[in-house]
């Protein structure tokens, strides 16, 4: 699956992908995620949750897919990934891994 770190993206296999969540009690995604702030600021509270924010629109999710990666005591959080992806076409990765799932604020192809 395709993921971003700032302005850069790369290809995160499922392999990866599940050890980056195997430490964490449950998972939440949110589909839609646009800019990110909402599951970043989640995650801010709730360490022991594994997020994934997920949008098609890759510039919107820069600025936050920048900021999860910084050391701790400039605002990063390790248990942050955003994802790009439409919901119609989601990766395969995702399968079976959500505890929690949030639409927050539909529109466009959500609608």
């Amino acid at each position: 699956m395709e993921v971003i770190c700032g302005k850069k993206t790369f290809y995160m296999d499922a392999e990866e992908f599940k050890s980056m969540i195997a430490p964490y009690t449950t998972v939440a995604v949110e589909i839609g995620t646009g800019n990110g702030k909402f599951v970043y600021e989640l995650a801010n509270y709730q360490p022991e949750t594994f997020f994934i924010g997920i949008d098609a629109d890759r510039s919107s999710l820069v600025k936050y897919s920048h900021k999860i990666h910084r050391k701790p005591e400039r605002g990063g959080v390790p248990n942050v990934l955003y994802v790009i992806a439409s919901v119609e076409n989601l990766p395969h990765e995702l399968d079976d891994t959500a505890d929690t799932v949030w639409i927050v604020l539909p529109w466009g192809s959500l609608l």
